[in-house]
């Protein structure tokens, strides 16, 4: 959990950066510029009469939108990152785990002596109360103790 938190940090604040430095300052005021022009009711009169200004319009505000999310982008990177380093990872050791897998095999197979034991008493009981016959008992007990 936490490696994958530190990864996808990291990969948001790396991806967002090359963003964000692949456009200059003065592109961003230009885009800023011309998307407050698309937006603009000359704007939109020109979206309406040509097909290519209003494509164009529409990349600009994608990209305007885009470059707005861009500290939202580097916050939530930055949060994952930290959230990757700070959360206690699992510190049990290998020996302690191999301890745990034995003790719940153990517990398996105390439930499984239990769940026999049970089912002879229900075989003794059955015999006992002449449901079964003395053959059909040991047929059946030497099933169960298989």
């Amino acid at each position: 959990m936490r490696v994958g938190l530190l990864i996808l940090g990291l990969l948001i604040l790396l991806l967002t950066f090359g963003f964000s430095s692949s456009i200059s300052a003065q592109q961003q005021s230009l885009l800023q510029i011309v998307g407050g022009a698309c937006n603009s009711p000359l704007g939109t009169i020109g979206s309406a009469l040509s097909a290519t200004v209003a494509q164009d319009c529409q990349k600009v505000n994608t990209i305007n939108l885009l470059l707005n999310l861009v500290p939202i982008a580097y916050i939530l990177g930055g949060l994952l990152f930290l959230l990757g380093l700070f959360i206690p990872g699992n510190k049990r050791s290998t020996k302690e785990a191999q301890q745990q897998i034995v003790h719940n095999d153990s517990e398996r197979a105390k439930e499984e002596e239990v769940k026999e034991d049970e089912a002879l008493k229900q075989l003794k009981l059955r015999y006992a109360k002449g449901e079964i016959t003395k053959k059909q008992y040991e047929e059946m007990k030497k099933d169960l103790e298989e």
